[in-house]
C-alpha cells in the first residue's frame, strides 16, 4: 500500500512537471521592470518568466516571479498554457514569510486561500469554487484566536458566527 501511494505521488508530480514544460513550450524566457502589487513594498521590481505570442497578444506561460531588485521574491506562481493563474500562488513579505497563499484554476480563486498576518499568524482561512467562497471561511486574530466563522455556499453567506 505504501508503495502504491509513493508510485502515485511520483506519477502526479511528473505529470505537473511535463504539464509545465508543455505550457511554455515554444515561450522564450523574459525579465523585466513591473509594478509592485503590494504598495506598502517599495523600490525596483523585477518580473521574469516565459511569454508567447498568440494571436498577436502575449501569454505569460509557466513558471512566473516578481522580485525586488535587491533579490527579495514578492509573489510567485504558475501560468497555465492559456496565459491564466494556475496551482498555488505566493506573496512574500520583505523577509521571505508568506504573506498570502492561494490556489487558482484558470485564473480564478480555486481551492485554498490562506492570509497571514505579520507576525506569520494565519489571519484568514478559506476555501474557494470558481472564484467564490464556498465552505468555511474563518478569521482569526494575532493570538490565532477565531474571531469569526461565515459559512458559504457558491460565493453566499449562509451562516455566520463572531467569536467571543
Amino acid at each position: 500500500m505504501k508503495c502504491a501511494l509513493i508510485l502515485i505521488a511520483l506519477f502526479a508530480t511528473m505529470n505537473a512537471i511535463l504539464s509545465q514544460d508543455q505550457a511554455h513550450e515554444g515561450a522564450t524566457a523574459f525579465k523585466r521592470n513591473k509594478a509592485l502589487p503590494d504598495k506598502s513594498i517599495t523600490g525596483e521590481s523585477i518580473e521574469t518568466g516565459f511569454a508567447k505570442s498568440v494571436n498577436g497578444k502575449e501569454l505569460l506561460v509557466g513558471p512566473w516571479q516578481l522580485s525586488l531588485s535587491t533579490g527579495e521574491v514578492v509573489e510567485s506562481g504558475v501560468y497555465d498554457s492559456e496565459g491564466k493563474k494556475t496551482d498555488t500562488w505566493r506573496r512574500f513579505d520583505l523577509n521571505g514569510k508568506v504573506t498570502l497563499e492561494s490556489t487558482y484554476k484558470a485564473d480564478e480563486l480555486n481551492g485554498p486561500f490562506t492570509a497571514y498576518g505579520a507576525g506569520g499568524a494565519i489571519m484568514v482561512r478559506a476555501f474557494y469554487v470558481n472564484g467564490k467562497p464556498d465552505g468555511m471561511l474563518i478569521r482569526f486574530d494575532a493570538a490565532g484566536r477565531v474571531t469569526k466563522i461565515s459559512r458559504y455556499r457558491a460565493g453566499e453567506v449562509t451562516e455566520t458566527i463572531d467569536g467571543p
